[in-house]
């Protein structure tokens, strides 16, 4: 049937979940500095139930969540900037 739910479908939908759950505890628990570039997949796993049915994911698929948790608030401004920046002087030409 059309509408049944793979057990594929529904361990992508709860990890894409959980996945934002632990992003969200790492923003807090890092605002400022973020946890570093690539370091998702090793800082996430202390958020991560002992569940062996769990998901595991090296990164978050969102990638403004993404910036924000790596490089934190301070590296978030300074990429937007670098994009407004680039953005205006394409503009200016």
């Amino acid at each position: 049937s059309i509408n049944k739910e793979s057990v594929s479908h529904k361990r992508s939908t709860y990890g894409r979940i959980d996945s934002f759950k632990y992003s969200t505890e790492l923003f807090k628990e890092y605002p400022l500095t973020g946890i570093g570039s690539n370091n998702y997949a090793l800082v996430s796993s202390k958020y991560q139930d002992e569940n062996i049915n769990g998901t595991f994911t090296g990164r978050v698929n969102n990638t403004i969540v993404q910036l924000l948790i790596e490089k934190g608030l301070i590296g978030f401004i300074f990429w937007c900037s670098l994009i407004i920046i680039c953005l205006l002087k394409s503009i200016q030409h």
